[in-house]
């Protein structure tokens, strides 16, 4: 209980008439000489990306997706080459200000990947992992740049 809900209590306690106005202050000022509680510790930051591993599994109809937490280590995400971010931004031809800016870790688009393999069947010719190595080998960079002049658009598609 905070100071000001203390205060508040012995208020109505007097109010009531369950104690006297000599009673407050003496609690009132034991209240005051009593050291303030201490802060509570503070909350550990978040991982900036989290660390998952998922697999997909199609049984006829029905999609099974299981997902298990992977162990995240500062050294495994400093030696790991290439993009890591699939990039879409769309912004005004005549402002330039940006109107859409998505950001999507590359490991949730092969999510995506193989969770839509599961609903469309023309996506399980794309190969994930043939995708994934040309644009770890090209080290990503901009995959579409087009301005459309009618909607005064420009986007921009890129893995970084």
């Amino acid at each position: 209980m905070s100071n000001g809900q203390a205060k508040q209590e012995i208020l109505e306690l007097v109010a009531a008439g369950k104690i006297t106005a000599q009673e407050a202050a003496d609690m009132l000022s034991r209240l005051a000489a009593a050291p303030p509680p201490p802060p509570p510790p503070p909350m550990p930051e978040p991982p900036s990306e989290p660390a998952f591993k998922a697999e997909i599994e199609s049984e006829g109809e029905e999609i099974v997706v299981e997902e298990e937490e992977a162990a995240a280590t500062p050294t495994a995400k400093a030696d790991a080459p290439g993009p890591s971010w699939f990039r879409v931004r769309v912004s005004d031809l005549n402002t330039g200000k940006r109107r859409v800016s998505v950001n999507i870790p590359l490991r949730f688009v092969k999510f995506g990947f193989k969770l839509g393999a599961g609903f469309v069947p023309e996506m399980r010719a794309l190969d994930w992992d043939e995708l994934n190595s040309l644009l770890q080998k090209n080290n990503g960079g901009v995959l579409v740049d087009v301005e459309n002049e009618e909607g005064g658009e420009h986007i921009v598609v890129m893995v970084d």
